[in-house]
């Protein structure tokens, strides 16, 4: 478990008997979860999560933490990630799966702190997020792309507890 901030938590699922290159995957995969939603929280001060990510991943992020702050958005709340798997190393990349369920989470007013009226369908089902792993010249597993399936996938009734 993760406190991202106060009132914030992250909570993962770690595939059993991790390999180096799994366990150095799953943390990455982690710390930008966590990286992003503490984005949020800050209002866009702590930006820690561009450390374990690169590519196409470092746009879509920062794309992702803008739209909270220009709809002046925040979170509360516990998300979960379970379910983990991660294919072969090919090379210098990996692909990841995890399950997300984000149904603990609310997004609120960033200046009342208040829950939103209509919250988001990522706040109501898992999803299925797919992530593109690279392994950089330092030996440290980065987040490169990422990718999400939803409901009603046959992929994502997997994530279904």
């Amino acid at each position: 478990t993760v406190e991202v901030a106060p009132g914030v938590r992250l909570v993962v699922e770690w595939p059993a008997a991790p390999d180096r290159d799994t366990a150095g995957m799953v943390a990455a995969f982690r710390d930008h979860l966590a990286g992003s939603f503490r984005a949020v929280v800050t209002g866009g001060k702590d930006i820690g999560y561009l450390d374990v990510v690169t590519g196409d991943a470092v746009g879509e992020l920062s794309t992702w933490v803008g739209e909270f702050l220009d709809q002046r958005r925040s979170v509360r709340g516990t998300a979960r990630v379970y379910a983990l798997t991660v294919g072969p190393v090919n090379g210098r990349g990996a692909q990841m799966e995890a399950c997300m369920d984000e149904s603990g989470m609310r997004l609120l007013d960033a200046a009342t702190g208040r829950p939103v009226a209509r919250q988001p369908a990522w706040t109501r089902e898992p999803f299925l997020q797919a992530a593109g792993m690279r392994l950089g010249d330092d030996g440290v597993w980065r987040v490169a792309l990422l990718r999400h399936t939803e409901l009603p996938s046959e992929r994502v009734k997997g994530c279904l507890r």
